[in-house]
């Protein structure tokens, strides 16, 4: 079994409040025989718990690279407003007929 594929199960189901729906109300213990009952956990082929993680942690990387880029590219917006900012106040700029 692959750990990291139960793991990414385990935390899907924790953002979809899977478990959550198993102790509404007054219910304040879970016992193994509802749980067995009422949660359901997929266990595919070694291979394609493989294949599901190897997945994931490809997009997981191209999410990162994208927010890096626009992260990146935020920071020199940032840098070029201060300096529009700047250049205009130092008189640097002429910015009187700019509408």
């Amino acid at each position: 079994m692959n750990s990291a594929y139960f793991s990414y199960v385990l935390h899907s189901y924790d953002l979809k409040k899977v478990l959550y729906s198993m102790g509404e109300g007054i219910r304040q213990s879970l016992n193994y025989d509802d749980l067995a009952r009422s949660f359901i956990l997929p266990i595919p082929t070694l291979d394609e718990q493989n294949q599901i993680c190897n997945a994931i942690v490809f997009m997981e990387n191209k999410v990162d690279e994208t927010i890096e880029t626009h992260d990146n590219t935020i920071t020199k917006l940032e840098e070029y407003r201060k300096s529009i900012i700047y250049n205009a106040v130092a008189g640097k700029i002429d910015c009187r007929e700019i509408v």
